[in-house]
């Protein structure tokens, strides 16, 4: 249940600070320009997996009151942007403690239209990785954690409503905080009305500049299918725009749960080991983005972007050699010509590692065997001694075919 409470800036303006010095000292002078008292913030929590914003709507009773807030600031945990056809869904970005989120039809507010995006307490785009389809294990946790469904989850797009219901199930405390602020504190026509406005254009998400870089990324990609002179599978192709845009942090890949940020990742873990009696380490994946020494990943079985609604056959060993060699083409070019080079350097500096289930070679140049990846991840790494049982790498996510996208050092 969302819960509401009474407050003013006033009463928020520390812990705002604290997070977010920049976004405080404008709203600290919007509020000084005109009379704060007549401005509205209104101070909410959600559960696990409570709707904030859905298809531009924000997820609240009173109707007037919904179409009168402007924006909102994450206080505490954290909240996923994304778009879904049914039930594909694609996440566009993981809305932390500190950052806004728009909730203005006003185009130059978002890069994405209004009525497309969805904003949910914690992780959206959330999995368990061990298979849990085990009848008679699955209804054993089904009884003790009071679920409706008796029956494993079809596919991992069905766990997070799995993990919802379990959370709600257990009353469990973990609640995402925001503040909404309505259209009042977003005055153009004054000088720190201006500020703010400008402020929230610039940072409403990730790298607002992407679409520049995109622009040259697919000229680049697209005159390298010429030259190679062969017609590339329209789904690889999507991988390689998608790969570019996970690398320069426009949108997450996925990473292993280390706290609980997204979600109440301990309670989950402990139910799922005692319940269900894992065999696996009780590794879950949620959105994330690359960084220094944490990779994330991109699954080319269970890819984040919306595709059209056709069963593909599973990605084959040479398929992934083949976007290996078709991306490291196009990274050669792209480091032939020092204003593009530099124009793109964060992606030049992104370490990526292919793996598959079916390569065996360890030395191999392009494509490692995916029993590597748990060599290579410290969080998985962590858990392993943290839970002393194997690691699931059997999973079709991981195994049949996955890329992993680490940083150089943290997005600017």
């Amino acid at each position: 249940m969302t819960a509401r409470f009474t407050s003013s800036w006033a009463k928020e303006a520390k812990a705002v600070a604290l997070l977010n010095p920049e976004l405080a000292g404008i709203l600290d002078e919007v509020a000084k320009e005109h009379a704060s008292s007549q401005k509205k913030v209104i101070k909410l929590a959600f559960a696990f997996g409570d709707p904030v914003l859905v298809d531009g709507h924000l997820a609240l009773p009173d109707l007037f009151e919904s179409q009168n807030m402007c924006f909102g600031v994450v206080l505490e945990h954290s909240l996923e942007a994304f778009v879904h056809v049914k039930n594909d869904i694609s996440p566009l970005a993981v809305l932390e403690p500190g950052q806004t989120f728009v909730l203005n039809t006003d185009s130059d507010l978002s890069l994405i239209p209004l009525p497309i995006l969805n904003i949910y307490a914690g992780a959206r785009s959330i999995f368990l990785l061990p298979k849990i389809n085990h009848s008679a294990s699955f209804f054993r946790l089904a009884r003790h954690c009071h679920l409706k469904e008796k029956y494993p989850p079809q596919s991992i797009r069905d766990h997070w409503a799995m993990f919802t219901e379990m959370a709600k199930q257990a009353d469990s405390s973990w609640r995402a905080t925001v503040l909404l602020f309505d259209h009042s504190w977003l005055k153009p026509e004054s000088f720190h009305g201006y500020r703010l406005h400008r402020y929230l254009s610039h940072t409403n998400l990730p790298n607002p500049n992407f679409f520049r870089k995109k622009l040259i990324f697919d000229m680049i990609l697209a005159e390298t299918i010429s030259e190679l002179r062969f017609k590339p599978d329209a789904f690889l192709v999507e991988n390689i725009k998608h790969l570019f845009a996970i690398a320069c942090h426009f949108v997450p890949g996925f990473v292993f749960a280390e706290d609980e940020s997204l979600a109440p990742i301990q309670f989950l873990q402990e139910s799922f080991m005692e319940h269900y009696g894992l065999h696996y380490m009780p590794s879950i994946l949620q959105p994330g983005y690359a960084q220094k020494g944490r990779p994330c990943y991109h699954s080319l079985q269970h890819p984040a972007f919306l595709r059209p609604a056709i069963r593909r056959q599973e990605t084959n060993l040479e398929q992934i050699r083949e976007l290996y060699r078709v991306l490291y083409k196009v990274i050669e070019r792209i480091q032939e010509v020092d204003p593009i080079q530099q124009e793109l350097i964060e992606f030049l500096k992104t370490q990526l590692e292919f793996f598959h289930m079916n390569a065996t070679d360890k030395n191999h140049r392009e494509v490692e065997p995916i029993t590597e990846i748990q060599t290579l991840d410290p969080i998985i790494q962590k858990q392993l001694a943290q839970f002393t049982i194997p690691f699931s790498d059997a999973s079709a996510f991981l195994c049949k075919g996955c890329i992993s996208v680490m940083s150089a050092g943290q997005s600017s």
